[in-house]
C-alpha cells in the first residue's frame, strides 16, 4: 500500500503564496507579507517561512532584497498567462464577480490586471494602461452606452482579445465568447409573470429614456411572448420617475396601474417599489415582482421579491477553459442562463446552463 503524506508546512505556505500571485491578488513588484503574519496565519516558524521563500525563489515568483524585504517578481518566468480585463463591473458592486474571477484563475494559472472602467472618466487612457502591461489577452465586458466599439477597437490594436458577460453593440456578435443569457432571464421573467395572469407590467429601467440595448431586447422578447412593445401589457418605466417626472408617474398609475414589475437589478425595483407604496399603498400589496443578481435588495424581511441570481463561478470556469491546453473547450459563443429565484409562495425555478449556436441565438 502506498502511503500519501500531507504536504509540508513550507510547501502550504509556498502553494499559498504561488496561487494569490498566479491569482493576480499580489502584483509584479508588491511587497509580500510580513513574515509576522505568515508565521501567524500557519502558526509556524520564520524557519519555515523562509524555506517557502526558497521554493517560490527557485521558481522564478518573488525577489529577496536585503534590508528591503520579500516583493512579488517583477519579471516572471514564461508560463504564466497574462491575462487583462476591461470591465465597469466595479468590487463593491458585484464582490462575487471579482472573488470567482481570482478563485479560478487560481486553479488554472495565470495573473489578471482586472481595469475597472468609469465612464464619466477619460477611459481610453485607462485601457491604454492596460495595453502598455503588455497582456497576452484581453477580456472585455462593457456596456455599449457607455463605451464605444470603435474607440476600444483603437486602443487594443492588436492585441487578442475576447467578450464575456454582455454583448451590447449594434454590431454584429463575435463568433467567439463566454456570455450570461441576460435576454433568456427576462423572456423567463415576463412569461413567468403572463402565466401569473398579469395583464400590465412594467419594466424598470436605469435611465430616463430607455437604452437602444434595451428597447431592442425587450421588442425581442415581447415578439416572442406576441406582445408588443411599448403596448398595453408591456412597457417601460424609469425607477425615479416619482422623482424627476411625477405627473408622468400619476397618468401611469391613473390609467392603466401596474400589477408586475421586473427589472435588469434588484436596486431599481426596490427603489421604484418604495415610491409606489408612499404614493399608492394599495396598487403596491397587489404587485409582483421579479428582479435581478439577488442582491440585498431583494431579500429584505417582509418585502422580499423573485430575482434571478448568477454561478460567477461556472461563468469564469467557462472562460478560462477556453484558454487551457488540458481542456478541450466549447467553441463558438457560450450562453450561460441564470438561476431563477421565485421567493414566496411559488417553487424555486432552474433554468438549465445551455450552449447555443450563434445562428440558434439570433433566431
Amino acid at each position: 500500500m502506498q502511503l500519501i503524506t500531507a504536504p509540508s508546512k513550507c510547501a502550504q505556505v509556498a502553494d499559498f503564496i504561488e496561487k494569490e500571485i498566479r491569482s493576480g491578488k499580489l502584483r509584479p513588484g508588491v511587497r509580500l507579507y510580513s513574515m509576522r503574519e505568515l508565521c501567524g496565519k500557519f502558526n509556524s516558524t520564520v524557519t519555515v517561512i523562509d524555506s517557502a521563500y526558497d521554493i517560490l525563489e527557485k521558481k522564478g515568483l518573488i525577489q529577496r532584497f536585503p534590508r528591503k524585504g520579500v516583493f512579488v517578481a517583477k519579471n516572471q518566468r514564461a508560463g504564466v498567462r497574462k491575462y487583462g480585463l476591461l470591465t465597469n463591473v466595479g468590487r463593491c458592486m458585484r464582490p462575487d464577480y471579482h472573488e470567482a474571477l481570482f478563485r479560478t484563475l487560481s486553479k488554472y494559472g495565470g495573473s489578471v490586471m482586472p481595469m475597472v472602467l468609469d465612464a464619466r472618466q477619460n477611459w481610453s487612457k485607462e485601457v491604454d494602461r492596460l495595453v502598455d502591461d503588455d497582456p497576452s489577452l484581453i477580456l472585455i465586458d462593457l456596456e455599449a452606452q457607455f463605451f464605444d466599439l470603435d474607440v476600444l477597437y483603437e486602443h487594443i490594436e492588436n492585441i487578442p482579445h475576447f467578450f464575456i458577460n454582455r454583448w451590447e453593440w449594434k454590431a454584429s456578435p463575435p463568433e467567439q465568447g463566454v456570455f450570461i443569457d441576460y435576454e433568456g432571464a427576462l423572456e423567463c421573467a415576463l412569461r413567468h409573470l403572463l402565466k401569473r395572469g398579469h395583464k400590465r407590467i412594467l419594466f424598470v429601467g436605469h435611465d430616463i429614456e430607455q437604452t437602444e440595448f434595451v428597447r431592442r431586447t425587450l421588442s425581442h422578447i415581447a415578439e416572442k411572448c406576441s406582445l408588443e412593445f411599448p403596448g398595453p401589457v408591456l412597457d417601460y418605466i424609469f425607477a425615479y420617475d416619482f422623482a424627476i417626472n411625477l405627473e408622468h408617474t400619476k397618468k401611469v398609475f391613473a390609467e392603466l396601474p401596474p400589477t408586475a414589475l421586473f427589472a435588469f437589478s434588484d436596486e431599481p425595483l426596490f427603489t421604484f417599489m418604495n415610491m409606489v407604496r408612499l404614493f399608492y399603498p394599495e396598487i403596491a400589496s397587489r404587485i409582483e415582482m421579479v428582479g435581478f443578481h439577488n442582491i440585498i435588495y431583494s431579500n429584505i424581511p417582509e418585502h422580499e421579491f423573485s430575482t434571478f441570481s448568477i454561478d460567477y463561478d461556472l461563468f469564469w470556469d467557462k472562460v478560462f477553459a477556453r484558454f487551457n491546453a488540458k481542456k478541450q473547450p466549447v467553441l463558438g459563443m457560450e450562453w450561460i442562463a441564470p438561476k431563477m429565484i421565485l421567493r414566496g409562495k411559488s417553487p424555486v425555478s432552474e433554468a438549465s446552463n445551455r450552449t447555443i449556436s450563434k445562428k440558434e441565438k439570433e433566431k
